[in-house]
This record gives C-alpha cells, structure tokens and sequence, in this order.
C-alpha cells in the first residue's frame, strides 16, 4: 500500500525509512523531495508547502552550471583555436565558467592571436604562474581528449551562456530580497523605487541571454549621477592623463620625442614630475622598436643622473625590440602575454610608425585600425599608452595644434590627450599646447632643451612661436630712398631706368621700394614727381 507523502515526511523527520523511500523515489512512486531536499535546520512549522520556494534551502546548492560544456568549449577551442575562439569570444567571456580553473584557461586562451596547440598555451600558463593552479599539463591533456566537436561548440557555448544568466538572475533575486528587508530603513526607497531600480539589472540579464555578442551592458544613466557617479580611472599625470587613456606628444622630426617619452617613463616609474606635472608612480613598460638596446641604457641612466633618482626594481620594465618592428596586429597577441599580467600603469610604444607594418600613414583607416589595437591594450591591461607622432611638413606657427601632427588626421584626433612641441623663437625652446578630452584646459607653457631634459621655462612667452625666414632682400628700400631729394624730386621714369643700370633693379622692385617707403611716411609722390619726405 502505498505510502502518504505525510507518512513520508513523518519518516524524514524521525529519520526511519530513508532507505524504503529512496527505493521508492527511484522507482518513480512518488513526487516527494528527496532527503537531500530536506533541511532539517527549518523548524516544521515553518517548513513550506510542497512546491514553494525557501531561500534557506538553496544555501547549500551550488549555483547553475555545467562542467561538461565547460569542457566541450575548451576543448573545442584545443582543437580548431582559429575557428572556435573568435566564436567563443563574440558571447562569451571568463565570468561565463563556473569553475576556477576554466575561468583561467579560457583567459589565457583569449591571449593569442589565431592558432596556438597545446605546448604553447601549457606554456604559457607556466609563464603566468598559473599552471599548477590549473591542474598542470595532465588536466590540460584530459580537456584536449575530452571527446568534444568542434563543429558542436555553439551549442556548448549556448549552454555557458545560459547558465551563466541563471547565476546572475540568481545574484540579482538575492538582492531584491536584501533590498526589501531594507524598506523604512533611512535612506531607501519604498518598494517601487527598489523595483524600478533592479528592474535595470532585470532588462541587462535578459538582453545578455538574447545578445549574439560580448559587448558592455546598456547601462541607465540616472543610476550614475550625484553620489552614485563611478569614481574616474586614477590620473597618471595630474591634469594631463589617466590610466586606460591614450596620450600622443606630437613634435618635429629629430625633435627629441624619444628623450621626452624616457623621461615620461622615468618621471612615472619613480613618482617624480615630469615637465612640471605631478605623476603617480607605478610600473612602466617602455617598447623600443627603434634605439640600439645599449643606448636605450645610456639614455636612461643620463635621464635618472639629470633627474637625480634612482629606479626601483621593477618600476621600468624595458622591452627592446629593434628590428621586430611588424606591424602591431602581428606582435598583439605576444604583447598581451606579458602586458595584461604585469600590472603596469602606462606603456609607451616608441616609434608609433614601426607599429603600422604595411599600413599607410597618410590612409585613416590604417591608422585607425592601428590605433584601436593600441586602445585594446589599454583597455585589456588598464594602463595609459602613449607614443610620439611625427609634425607634418611647412610652418606649424600658422597651423592649429590638432592640426600639426602628420600622416591621416586620425593620429590627432583619436587620442584622449594630445601634446605638441612647437619650436619656440628662442633657440632650443618649444611651446607646449594641450588637447584634452577628460581633463579642464591647461594653457600653453614653454619648455627648454638643456641635455638630456626638457625643463619649463616659465619665463618666456608661448605665444612667441619661431616664424619662417622669407627670402633675403637683394635690394633694399634704401637704395630707393638715397636717390630721393627732400628740396628736388625725381621724375620716375628717370629713377627707374637709373637704378635698372646701376644696380640690377627692376620696375617691379622699384615700385615695390616706393609703396614700402611711402607706407612708412619716409617718401611722398606728388605732381609726377618722387619726394622723399618733409620736401614738396
């Protein structure tokens, strides 16, 4: 005779008959919860009806995943890296893995740059650290042969994806709860204002679960103002840059860029200012493409003597790559390798042209396409990137800053602070102008070279830009002027021909004498005849 679910439940709680009842459950008799369902911390009175939902039973559950599709995506990923991981990255990313140690693979998957085995990515994992907290090379073997298709890889990714909106409906369910128990408490709203709050985490969950991409959440602008306004990414220089922005400091060709981003380098890497700005000290990774690996130290240790600093361990990390200059899409992924773990604060790439490989500076879409890999890097690693951009040809005094760098006009225009050097009238001094997207105006200030530093120069003027020399004058106003007579003029004809075969000067020229002297008020022109002046 079959058994009441009250006679079952009686027998949970006096803990008679488990063994009768599992039979019983496995063979389908009853829709009972099982023993492990049961809490037995719930006093009885308070123990729901069959069906409902109890927030104390689900603490010891573990959230919704599944370790087999975990598996199958990397897996998948081991055998067609190309095909698989660009897929993979368009809807997922390492919070969608439950397990730890997927979480880890999956990142340092994400690392390369089409196709990678095994070996290599065992490898890098090493180089990270993070092999061993993996499960070392057996565990990476045994995702290899976990029998996974690779041409079944979206429906595992699907299976992440949900799971993983499962998790977060389950995060977003267990604050509405503690946000209710809140309501009358100062400062909280009443239940609607709570709905309508959470309800914006509701539409980002489902439009992540419809979404075919891996792109930011839409975000609701009125939950980020007054006190609730997200801090801003720390500034690198005060007033000048942040850490995740880009920042190019444009100047003449052999203009001594490179010196100005050493110094840069420096000044972060030991907390000192640089051109007169605070900086906050952090790690430093200088990418040289282009100084011989010796005089990259010369110029360093010059910089730290005139400085008189010393470098701590680790601050400025220095990666000379002369003659690895491919393009940056091709070192992208070997970059990252080592970027996105060290922490570092700011990153200068120098020279920005031995990054374009076969692109053409003049075309903005191959600069743009250069420049979002560099926006990349700052966004994946957090630090400021910063490079030195070459002016274009002519007089730069009679153009806009914005305007001065060469190449597409991309390379002034994409960076969140641009910085020009213009040559100033006074020798080996140039004017700094700033372009700056997040930060107030900073006026104009001049700098000058005094080996191996810029040094402000407070005291000159920054408008006083170097002008470009004319041609020199073959002939002088004053020749003009020495044939005129203040008591008895000169009949023009007369005066032309005169200079014409005495010295060389043409009637052009001559007139051109005459309107300059008269512009001046040294020479008048009166009744046919040329005075020089106080005559007449």
């Amino acid at each position: 005779m079959a058994k009441s679910a009250e006679q079952i439940r009686e027998e949970l709680r006096t803990r008679k008959g488990q063994a009768e009842i599992a039979t019983m459950l496995e063979n389908g008799q009853h829709d009972a919860p099982s023993p492990s369902q049961q809490d037995e911390r719930v006093p009885p009175e308070r123990k729901p009806k069959r069906g409902a939902t109890v927030r104390g039973d689900d603490t010891h559950r573990a959230l919704p995943h599944s370790e087999d599709a975990e598996k199958g995506v990397l897996c998948a990923i081991l055998q067609r890296p190309a095909a698989v991981l660009p897929i993979a990255q368009q809807v997922i990313g390492p919070d969608h893995f439950y397990q730890p140690q997927h979480r880890i693979i999956y990142d340092a998957m994400c690392s390369f740059e089409g196709n990678f085995d095994l070996v290599t990515l065992t490898a890098h994992l090493d180089d990270m650290r993070h092999l061993d907290s993996v499960g070392g090379p057996p565990y990476l073997t045994r995702l290899q042969l976990f029998g996974a298709i690779p041409e079944n890889a979206a429906q595992y990714i699907e299976i992440l994806n949900d799971k993983y909106g499962a998790r977060r409906l389950i995060k977003l369910a267990d604050e509405i709860g503690r946000r209710a128990y809140e309501v009358g408490e100062a400062a909280v709203g009443g239940p609607a204002d709570i709905f309508d709050e959470l309800w914006v985490g509701l539409e980002q969950v489902r439009a992540g679960l419809r979404s075919n991409l891996r792109l930011p959440e839409l975000r609701d602008a009125s939950m980020f103002l007054g006190e609730n306004l997200p801090p801003a990414p720390p500034e690198l220089v005060k007033g000048v840059v942040n850490q995740g922005n880009k920042i190019v400091v444009g100047g003449t060709s052999k203009g001594r860029k490179t010196m100005t981003l050493i110094d840069l380098a420096v000044s972060v890497a030991t907390g000192t200012p640089w051109w007169g700005f605070e900086t906050a000290q952090g790690p430093v990774c200088y990418i040289n493409f282009e100084i011989q690996e010796s005089f990259m130290w010369k110029r360093i240790n010059d910089v730290c003597t005139a400085k008189d600093v010393t470098l701590p361990r680790d601050q400025l990390m220095v990666w000379n790559l002369r003659g690895h200059g491919e393009g940056i899409e091709n070192l992208f992924a070997d970059l990252m390798a080592v970027l996105r773990y060290r922490k570092f604060v700011l990153i200068i790439i120098d020279p920005i042209y031995k990054a374009l490989g076969d692109r053409d500076e003049n075309k903005a879409g191959d600069v743009a396409s250069m420049l979002n890999q560099l926006e990349k890097i700052a966004v994946k690693t957090g630090a400021a990137v910063a490079f030195g951009a070459h002016y274009s040809k002519g007089n730069q005094a009679l153009k806009e800053p914005i305007d001065r760098i060469g190449g597409s006009g991309v390379f002034a225009r994409d960076p969140d602070s641009i910085l020009t050097m213009t040559a100033h009238e006074e020798p080996e001094a140039f004017t700094i102008e700033a372009t700056l997207r997040n930060f107030a105006p900073i006026e104009p200030f001049v700098v000058r070279w005094e080996w191996p530093l810029f040094r402000r120069a407070d005291e000159l003027d920054p408008h006083a830009l170097k002008q470009p020399r004319g041609p020199k004058e073959k002939h002088s106003p004053d020749l003009l002027l020495d044939q005129l007579s203040v008591v008895q003029g000169a009949k023009p004809k007369e005066l032309i021909k005169y200079l014409d075969e005495q010295h060389g000067v043409s009637r052009k020229t001559v007139y051109r004498m005459k309107d300059r002297l008269e512009a001046k008020k040294l020479m008048v022109a009166k009744e046919g005849y040329w005075w020089r002046a106080g005559g007449a």
